[in-house]
């Protein structure tokens, strides 16, 4: 899996552990990297496509990040898709700029994304993440439903996320941060590769490594390392049904009525 560092605003930041953290992701999440940056005034920009670590924390330098600055940094291990520079986080959720790998201003959620979507897996050059957000994050209103989920403490939440993480910056709110996260030094971490990188692709001695196992029981829990999260008996989708089936079902009929 990939592994998302942000920073909201009103957090100071420590450049050096942000490098050290950075460093030691890259050992095993270097299939390219992004960052996205949004100023106290509104103005969010991002970039994306860096491949040497070291040139991807010389950019990061060169950024003015004060405290009430918003930060987020991802590195990618690819599991699905190109490993190129569109395949990097973030993406822009709006199907017209989706494609774009630096903009200097951006007016749609930016979304960075931690583990794997399989339901938008499809054969070809982009990943879960961009089909997911191209199919269900550009659609008006999809991220404050995520939002309004989060904050009503949805259960719902939990079934679309699984063991996904996202963090989305918007231009008009402040960061949202979906799913477990892990916060140190005025970081929040998608996950522990800050601190104990894999040896390299094709390790899956770790039972963590969820994007490369394989569970057939559908009544396991989220909370047991599950998949695809637990079923909803209330719109009846089960494990022979897409697993992103209820998002646009939810979106119809909750959302748009």
């Amino acid at each position: 899996m990939c592994i998302i560092i942000a920073k909201k605003a009103g957090e100071p930041l420590d450049m050096d552990f942000l490098e050290k953290s950075i460093r030691t992701s890259a050992k095993r999440n270097n299939d390219g990297a992004g960052y996205a940056i949004k100023t106290p005034e509104g103005n969010v920009e991002f970039d994306k496509g860096f491949f040497n670590t070291e040139s991807f924390i010389r950019a990061i330098r060169n950024l003015d990040i004060g405290d009430d600055t918003e930060f987020v940094a991802h590195l990618r291990y690819t599991t699905a898709g190109k490993t190129d520079q569109h395949g990097c986080h973030p993406y822009v959720a709006d199907p017209t700029l989706i494609r774009n790998t630096s903009l200097p201003k951006v007016t749609a959620p930016l979304v960075f994304h931690n583990g794997t979507f399989y339901s938008y897996r499809k054969t070809g050059n982009d990943s879960d993440t961009f089909n997911f957000v191209k199919d269900a994050l550009s659609k008006p209103g999809a991220v404050d439903m995520l939002e309004e989920m989060k904050t009503t403490k949805n259960p719902m939440l939990d079934t679309i996320l699984s063991f996904n993480k996202l963090a989305i910056m918007r231009p008009d709110n402040e960061l949202l941060l979906l799913g477990d996260f892990i916060y140190e030094e005025g970081l929040y971490m998608s996950n522990t590769y800050y601190k104990f990188p894999w040896s390299g692709k094709g390790d899956v001695t770790n039972a963590v490594h969820l994007d490369q196992l394989v569970f057939s029981d559908w009544n396991v829990s989220r909370k047991s390392l599950h998949p695809f999260g637990p079923r909803i008996p209330s719109l009846g989708i089960g494990p022979e049904d897409d697993d992103f089936e209820f998002l646009d079902e939810y979106y119809n009929n909750e959302l748009m009525h």
